[in-house]
């Protein structure tokens, strides 16, 4: 079972919010991974770090790896709909996301 424990709204380019989640049968928790969103699709990313390379790009490492490659993907695929579950649930931690980003560029 998975479950979502907290849920953190956020504006930060594509990313609209941070998610927790537990894995219940694992005794394991998964802290920020990152929910991101533009005018046709939403998506997850499991939380990385990043590295600079010369051309002043980053990579992205990612904590976690899973053995299996698409476990990842089978974990991320359940969280919007859990999400969208959550939220419902607690109604203020909702993002309110207009996906123009320009209209956020001008903000920050």
């Amino acid at each position: 079972m998975i479950e979502i424990v907290r849920y953190e709204p956020a504006i930060k380019g594509k990313v609209v919010g941070y998610v927790d989640v537990k894995i219940v049968k694992w005794g394991l928790t998964i802290r920020r991974i990152a929910h991101c969103k533009n005018a046709t699709k939403e998506w997850f990313y499991l939380p990385s770090y990043s590295i600079p390379r010369e051309n002043g790009k980053y990579d992205f490492i990612p904590y976690l790896q899973f053995s299996h490659e698409d476990a990842a993907k089978r974990l991320t695929d359940k969280l919007l709909p859990l999400l969208n579950e959550y939220l419902s649930s607690n109604a203020a931690q909702a993002p309110s996301v207009n996906d123009d980003e320009e209209f956020y560029k001008e903000l920050f």
